[in-house]
């Protein structure tokens, strides 16, 4: 069976447009709703195996702008889905790297390369993004979504002088854009916990949103719910509470090139360990590994892993 590109899903007849027609979407239940199917509430998503995705908004990347011998593609594009048809198919972690310019506008990117919508046309802006979001959830609701935003390249506006010594004149040159981060972090949360729009489901747009102060709540806690994680903390006003999100950073992970195959020690580099008020998480987002992948996945799935708790390090 061949696959072909679709434009528009309706889920409620399952079915998909096609440059063809309306053909039949064919849905694994697995995919969709593994969330669903967990039954216990009150397990923590930092105890769950959760798939993710790298530069997860960068499908269509190289679709515009000069892109001699594949460039842009062969070193902008890490996905070959949407974030929406990411959803459809069981991810549930989404690194969504943000971008801002002189416009104002706020949009995701990786690098130098701009994120393409190729629905729209237009830039991959994150309103797109929560709005994928809260259409798959609500069709969705026992399912949870996790978005951990990062500062890729937010622009702020500024001021400058320069002196035309030969003239005796001052100049001033603006520069448009936000004015602050904090600017930046109030569009942001009034694109998404703030947001007070109706929707075609049966809460508002702020309501699906987490809003409990919890680094990793209850899977019951976030049923029908997107948990916005931050790298860095994102104050967006001047009370103790107005921020985005938990602050979760994350080391990079460039370094880890090869994966060994029984030195413990070694394999400890290829992890991210996170201690977050005695709660702990395992990353894997080793970008850069050339050889080992599967091995170092399964081991995970297996918990042969390092895992460190406070100063005691136990090895599986």
């Amino acid at each position: 069976m061949n696959k072909v590109p679709y434009y528009d899903i309706d889920l409620t007849t399952k079915r998909a447009l096609t440059e063809y027609r309306w053909c039949t979407l064919k849905i694994n239940d697995d995919d969709i709703h593994w969330i669903t199917k967990i039954t216990d509430d009150y397990v923590r998503i930092n105890q769950l195996n959760i798939p993710g995705t790298h530069d997860s908004g960068t499908y269509a990347i190289g679709d515009t702008g000069v892109n001699f011998l594949d460039a842009r593609v062969m070193f902008g594009r890490t996905q070959e889905l949407n974030i929406f048809e990411q959803m459809m198919n069981g991810i549930r972690y989404f690194d969504i790297r943000i971008k801002t310019n002189k416009n104002k506008e706020i949009y995701l990117s990786h690098d130098v390369f701009d994120c393409m919508n190729r629905d729209t046309g237009k830039k991959y802006y994150l309103e797109d993004v929560f709005d994928e979001a809260i259409e798959f959830l609500g069709n969705n609701s026992g399912e949870a979504i996790i978005m951990h935003l990062k500062d890729d390249d937010i622009q702020l506006g500024s001021t400058s002088e320069y002196h035309d010594y030969m003239h005796g004149e001052v100049h001033t040159v603006k520069i448009d854009g936000f004015e602050s981060k904090e600017e930046v972090y109030k569009a942001i949360a009034n694109l998404s916990i703030l947001k007070t729009d109706s929707t075609s489901f049966s809460k508002s747009y702020k309501d699906f949103f987490y809003s409990g102060k919890e680094s990793f709540p209850k899977l019951g806690d976030v049923s029908g719910k997107i948990v916005l994680l931050t790298r860095g903390q994102w104050m967006y006003g001047n009370k103790k509470d107005e921020y985005l999100g938990s602050e979760i950073n994350i080391s990079d992970m460039g370094s880890c090139k090869e994966y060994p195959d029984s030195d413990k020690e070694d394999m400890k580099k290829c992890y991210s360990h996170i201690h977050n008020t005695n709660q702990n998480i395992l990353v894997q987002d080793n970008y850069n590994l050339q050889t080992g992948k599967p091995k170092l996945v399964q081991d995970l799935l297996d918990h042969k892993v390092p895992i460190i708790l406070n100063t005691l390090q136990i090895m599986n």
